[in-house]
């Protein structure tokens, strides 16, 4: 399992570094995955576009919980947006 939140990065290896590896980016984090849960909103995150998902991902399962992406633009990949945000 991976994780990429640069700001959290310090603090959760602590905590955390026996069960997660960090990426440095999201794309790094993407890499092989099944699943991706969207959980912020940083321009790093918005800018990734459905083909950064389906070229970088084994399954492209995306849940955007910040509702950062248009849904049309995500219908080639198995996505779900929900929780907070517009």
């Amino acid at each position: 399992m991976f994780a990429c939140d640069p700001a959290a990065i310090p603090n959760a290896e602590r905590l955390l570094s026996d069960n997660i590896e960090f990426a440095e980016d999201p794309r790094s984090a993407l890499e092989d995955a099944d699943c991706c849960i969207i959980l912020t909103e940083w321009d790093q995150f918005r800018k990734l576009k459905a083909k950064d998902y389906q070229s970088q991902m084994r399954t492209p399962n995306i849940v955007d919980a910040r509702k950062l992406y248009d849904p049309e633009d995500f219908k080639d990949v198995n996505f779900v947006a929900i929780g907070l945000g517009s």
